[in-house]
């Protein structure tokens, strides 16, 4: 069968997926595809390509899958474009790269695969594939699978409503999958459009669900960080030799089992540092500090703290602690898109961040990611393989702890 023929019934490749027929009749009445039939088309055919010749097909393929497709619907095909399906594909020549609808969707997959095979390394785009479905998890998708139409309804009614807090939070669970297949999708939308279109996300109890829906190490952390805390203590102030005056502690055996736990979240960055913005190597021991767990003094009025946030300089999420000390926080907030969420301990604010991290699929501080990295891949056990060199040294520590 030759190329042509093979990719000739583009109508019956797009109708193998649910939308195509309604987006065949859409497209057709009005002659023209808006950015959700064309993400149907193109998805669709990348797929078909893939499961043909794989991810990296021949040029060749893709433009004979573009011409067929401008064959189809003559009303896609550009007038003015020598060939009609530039905006489809165009074959990379002279050095340049080729573009279009079909190859950029043909490299996002590749990279999901690529990503499938060698893990990830703390950035947002890169845990996507890692971040596996268990058994059970896929069984509790199954139980609260509802339609796309369904979906919308309760998501608009979301918008507008707060209550009763029971139908909100059983709402929120039946749209959990779309909206993490939406938040992961290659037209990635900002932390802001993600609370705009879900402004229930960060109401007590939510981020938790979708995290506890889709990762089933939902709340290791308050079990076995009272195990670690000493551990981490003793080996950070070996490895950081300024860590009293960083942490304003002068003796650690005055100290209760509780303010050992959460003086263990500060001494963390100081053993795992991350990259210094923009630079070649580490960070200060400051600077991951500070940008792991900020402090600041008692009075200091939340909300001009995050109206003065430059998004560039201090992504988000982070903590942060308005009084008290290290060891005694007044108060404990993760701030998220220039929003305070109150936390009641050290713990719950740590645990609430990094399911943040997760359910927005966003990217660790570049300062403290290492940080962050062993939470995950120590605390948690999530999936994916934490590079940095300080988290592989501090597991191998923890490691012979156990051995002795």
């Amino acid at each position: 069968m030759t190329l042509f023929r093979r990719f000739k019934d583009i109508r019956g490749i797009l109708s193998k997926d649910p939308k195509g027929p309604k987006t065949i009749a859409d497209i057709e009445k009005k002659r023209s595809a808006n950015p959700s039939e064309r993400k149907v088309i193109v998805h669709t055919l990348v797929n078909h390509m893939i499961d043909v010749y794989g991810a990296n097909p021949h040029f060749s393929v893709k433009e004979v899958m573009a011409e067929n497709l401008m064959e189809c619907f003559p009303f896609l095909k550009d007038p003015l474009g020598p060939t009609g399906y530039e905006a489809w594909y165009i074959r990379g020549e002279h050095g340049k790269p080729a573009t279009g609808y079909l190859e950029a969707r043909l490299r996002y997959q590749r990279m999901l695969m690529s990503v499938d095979q060698r893990g990830q390394t703390g950035h947002a785009r890169k845990r996507q594939q890692q971040q596996q479905k268990q058994p059970e998890s896929k069984k509790k998708i199954a139980e609260n699978a509802v339609s796309d139409q369904e979906v919308d309804e309760m998501t608009v009614w979301m918008q507008h409503n707060n209550s009763p807090s029971e139908k909100v939070k059983n709402y929120m669970l039946k749209t959990t999958h779309a909206r993490y297949l939406w938040i992961r999708d290659e037209e990635r939308p900002s932390v802001g459009d993600i609370l705009k279109k879900y402004p229930r996300l960060l109401e007590p109890g939510m981020i938790e669900q979708d995290f506890a829906e889709k990762f089933l190490s939902a709340d290791k952390i308050f079990t076995v960080w009272p195990t670690y805390a000493w551990k981490i203590i003793d080996y950070g102030i070996a490895r950081c030799p300024s860590w009293s005056t960083l942490l304003d502690v002068s003796d650690i055996t005055t100290l209760s089992q509780e303010e050992q736990e959460v003086l263990a979240f500060s001494m963390l960055p100081l053993i795992c540092r991350g990259r210094a913005k923009g630079m070649r190597g580490k960070c200060s021991f400051k600077c991951s500090l500070e940008a792991f767990i900020d402090l600041k003094p008692e009075g200091t009025d939340l909300e001009y703290y995050i109206n003065q946030i430059d998004r560039k300089t201090r992504p988000q999420p982070f903590i942060l602690i308005i009084g008290g000390s290290r060891t005694k926080p007044l108060q404990t907030f993760v701030i998220v898109e220039r929003q305070g969420v109150l936390c009641s301990t050290m713990t719950k604010a740590i645990d609430y961040a990094l399911k943040l991290h997760y359910v927005l699929d966003v990217v660790y501080q570049e300062q403290c990611f290492a940080a962050w990295q062993f939470l995950q891949s120590v605390v948690y056990q999530l999936p994916g393989d934490a590079t940095s060199s300080s988290v592989r040294e501090f597991r191998t520590y923890l490691k012979s702890l156990e051995e002795e």
